[in-house]
């Protein structure tokens, strides 16, 4: 199914200065950026071993672009899709909270890190398209792809598994979802590491985590994917190097049809 060209969004003319990297990278004819995480080295277990030669991909929650140009050079037709300053971002609603004030922050970040996906784009001289749109707006008009992937992005959203079903009707082959490990976050209790349940971040004396809800055990992910209609799933876990110098655990769920 084609995608209308009214849903892509137009490019973006801008300088580095701009930007916000999520992800640590070299950029050709600019040089190393430093981002949050650095998964030089491991991308092709951060996105399941999947090959991506002649396919096309949806990347839900592409941020600054690492992957998708990854994928892209590897001989993928990447579209992306991310959130930008008119898309709601489901920030925890804290009581007493200045919602507006974080609301303002949050699309100043939204702006820098859409300006260092299109700066990447012009960099690369890239033919990926990018989409901007919430998670739960991805209806049939988004058209169907050979792999959607949805990697980080479940813990930051108030209904994931609504976003897992989504996401997996927009896929007719595979699907791709990476997320924090319980390993990670259920390392003092593995008796809990397989229970089919969410595990809630923001607590209510607690009022810095705003863009966090839930940790998901990749047991949970599994059945969700088998739910929606994909019979073989293989998970691998993995480490990935966080911005302070400490390798996080993470878990990759790949779902074929």
């Amino acid at each position: 199914m084609a995608i209308a060209d009214q849903l892509f969004a137009e490019p973006r003319a801008v300088e580095a200065s701009a930007c916000y990297f999520y992800h640590t990278m070299e950029i050709p004819d600019h040089g190393l950026v430093f981002g949050e995480w650095d998964l030089r080295g491991n991308e092709r277990v951060y996105l399941g071993n999947v090959e991506f030669a002649s396919k096309s991909v949806l990347e839900i929650g592409t941020a600054s672009g690492y992957l998708c140009y990854w994928m892209e050079e590897h001989g993928a037709r990447v579209t992306g899709v991310d959130l930008d300053r008119n898309a709601a971002w489901d920030l925890v609603s804290h009581h007493d909270a200045n919602r507006e004030g974080q609301a303002k922050e949050r699309c100043d970040v939204l702006d820098r890190i859409n300006n260092a996906w299109w700066f990447n784009h012009a960099e690369r001289r890239s033919k990926a398209r990018c989409i901007y749109r919430s998670i739960y707006q991805l209806e049939p008009e988004v058209g169907t792809f050979d792999v959607v992937t949805l990697c980080s992005v479940l813990l930051h959203l108030r209904d994931p598994i609504r976003a897992i079903e989504l996401a997996c009707a927009r896929s007719h082959s595979e699907i791709i979802i990476t997320d924090v490990s319980e390993r990670q976050f259920l390392g003092a209790k593995p008796h809990l590491q397989d229970e089919l349940c969410l595990h809630l971040i923001p607590r209510a004396d607690r009022k810095d985590a705003i863009d966090a809800w839930y940790f998901l055990p990749s047991a949970l992910v599994v059945e969700a994917v088998r739910i929606f209609g994909f019979p073989t799933v293989e998970v691998l876990h993995h480490k990935q190097r966080y911005m302070d110098g400490h390798d996080w655990q993470f878990y990759t769920v790949v779902g074929r049809r």
